[in-house]
């Protein structure tokens, strides 16, 4: 598989991601123009451009709002070197707005990357260009991470509760009567605010979340199938791995052969 890959897309109307998903690698997205929703960390961030965001492997995320254009560009952690796998753990989970230079070098270096799909030393070249990206993202300045400001109040705080409960409990087996009881919070209203602001169920969330955790066990350890899946979870193995082919298209074992 290629170490790193760079994206830009152009959205001239609204577009929702279908549902929280998460991925093996690291994930720059840079929203150069536009604003945007944008969860992670149990919150939904309303952003506007220019921003970046790294996203760590195995951390659940989704975008949604009007026309925009963004960036993004992935790497494998096993791809990185020392300086860059610092960096990326510096700056990532945070909320970074590039001054005007700033955005311009960062998008000089993505727009350059663009432009070399056939040149016969492509990857050697992205590659070039992705550690000079991430020289130029280790100066910006993270005073603007997390601001209060930036948190949209479109999530209840008592539903935003439940998403950290999951997070935390996804190893137990948890049913919605016991999130409704425990929350004090209809299972009707659980549900209508997890679909509108997750476009899921909060049993679906949860199968997302133990399936990202189970996913960085498969990559992280050596682990057998069945302990991850108890580890994670899921009733038994072969439940598992039912739930896993499902969302992901091929089997764990498949899975921990192809991303390793």
């Amino acid at each position: 598989m290629p170490s790193v890959e760079i994206d830009k897309r152009v959205f001239s109307h609204e577009y929702t991601m279908s549902n929280l998903h998460s991925h093996s690698y690291y994930e720059f997205y840079f929203l150069t123009e536009g604003t945007r929703q944008y969860f992670f960390k149990n919150a939904m961030y309303h952003i506007s451009a220019p921003t970046l965001i790294l996203i760590p492997p195995h951390t659940m995320h989704k975008t949604e709002g009007g026309p925009f254009t963004r960036y993004t560009l992935i790497a494998y952690p096993s791809q990185l070197n020392g300086f860059q796998a610092k960096t990326l753990e510096k700056y990532k989970l945070h909320l970074i707005r590039p001054g005007e230079k700033e955005t311009e070098e960062l998008i000089r270096i993505l727009e350059e990357a663009g432009k070399i799909q056939n040149e016969a030393d492509k990857s050697d070249i992205t590659n070039a260009l992705f550690s000079y990206f991430v020289y130029q993202v280790s100066k910006l300045d993270l005073k603007y991470e997390d601001r209060a400001e930036t948190r949209t109040k479109a999530i209840p705080a008592a539903i935003l509760k439940v998403f950290s409960y999951l997070n935390t409990h996804y190893r137990e087996n948890l049913t919605l009567d016991e999130l409704s009881q425990k929350f004090f919070i209809s299972k009707s209203t659980l549900n209508y605010n997890f679909k509108r602001h997750l476009l899921c169920t909060p049993m679906e969330y949860l199968t997302n979340v133990r399936l990202a955790k189970a996913k960085e066990l498969l990559l992280n350890s050596k682990k057998s199938i069945a302990a991850v899946a108890k580890e994670c979870g899921f009733s038994s193995p072969n439940y598992f791995g039912l739930v896993f082919k499902r969302k992901e298209h091929v089997s764990p074992a498949l899975y921990r052969k192809i991303e390793s």
